[in-house]
C-alpha cells in the first residue's frame, strides 16, 4: 500500500569514500528496490583508490534526479555539509555506502514523520547484512541500539537517520573538528532545539559490519575517542 501524500518529497543523502565495492549495492536498494521512490538522491564522492566514479554515472542514467558532487576527502562532517545544501525536499533521509535501507524503507520514513510532526530526525533498527555469525550478532549488540516500541530517544545513528528539513535549517552544518561522533552530536542539537527524536523499530537498514574482531574493536576505540571529545565540547 502506497502511503505517500503528495506534499512530501524526499532527498536522500548518501556520503561515500573509497568504497566503489559497495555503494552499488546501496543505490539499488534505495532507487529499485523501494515501494516508494526518492525525489532526489545527493551523493558526496570522496573518491580514493576504490573510487565509484562510474558506478554513480551508471546509475544516473537509471535516476536522473541523482547528483553527483565530487569531493577532496576530509572527514564525513565535511561531506554531509557539502550534501545537505544540496538537498531540496521536505524530508532528507541519510544512509551510507555500506547500508542497505529495507524496500519500506522511504515509505515508512514519510509515514511516520507525519504522525510524529515535532519529530526532527526518525530513525529505526541497524543490524548486519549478515547477522549468522557470532562476530556478526555481537557487533549488533554494541554497535547499534535497539528497542522494541517506537520511544523519543536522544540520538539516532546516521546510518538510518531522516531530518525534517525545517529542523536542519535550525541547527546548521556537522561539526567538522569531529573525526567520529558527529552524528550523536548533530542529534543533541537537534534536541536543544526543541525538536524530538523517534526511534521507529520498522524501519530498518541492513548495514555490512566489521568482518574481524580486530576491525570491530579498533572502531569502538575510535568511538570511545570520539565520544570523550565530544562529552568535553557539551
Amino acid at each position: 500500500m502506497n502511503r505517500q501524500p503528495l506534499n512530501i518529497k524526499t532527498s536522500i543523502l548518501i556520503c561515500t569514500y573509497n568504497r566503489g565495492d559497495l555503494i552499488n549495492g546501496t543505490l539499488k536498494a534505495v532507487i529499485v528496490d523501494q515501494s516508494v521512490k526518492p525525489d532526489q538522491i545527493v551523493v558526496v564522492n570522496g573518491g580514493g583508490e576504490n573510487n565509484c566514479v562510474d558506478i554513480l554515472i551508471k546509475w544516473r542514467k537509471v535516476f536522473k534526479e541523482l547528483i553527483i558532487v565530487d569531493t577532496i576527502n576530509k572527514n564525513l562532517s565535511h561531506s554531509r555539509n557539502i550534501g545537505l545544501v544540496k538537498c531540496i525536499h521536505n524530508l532528507i533521509l541519510l544512509t551510507d555506502d555500506d547500508a542497505r535501507p529495507y524496500p519500506n524503507w522511504i515509505e515508512n520514513i514519510i509515514f511516520y514523520h507525519q504522525k510524529y510532526p515535532k519529530a526532527g530526525n526518525i530513525g529505526g533498527e541497524v543490524f548486519d547484512n549478515q547477522s549468522v555469525t557470532f562476530l556478526s550478532k555481537v557487533a549488533d549488540i554494541v554497535t547499534f541500539p535497539r528497542y522494541e516500541k517506537e520511544k523519543k530517544v536522544k540520538t539516532i545513528p546516521g546510518v538510518n537517520s531522516s531530518f525534517k528539513r525545517a529542523a536542519i535549517l535550525e541547527v546548521g552544518e556537522y561539526d567538522t573538528l569531529l573525526f567520529r561522533g558527529e552524528d550523536v552530536d548533530y542529534n543533541w542539537r537537534v534536541l536543544k532545539k526543541g525538536w524530538d527524536i523517534i526511534y521507529v523499530p520498522s524501519i530498518k537498514v541492513k548495514h555490512i559490519h566489521r568482518t574481524s574482531w580486530s576491525q570491530l574493536f579498533y572502531q569502538h576505540y575510535m568511538y570511545g575517542r570520539a565520544y570523550f571529545i565530544l562529552r568535553k565540547k557539551w
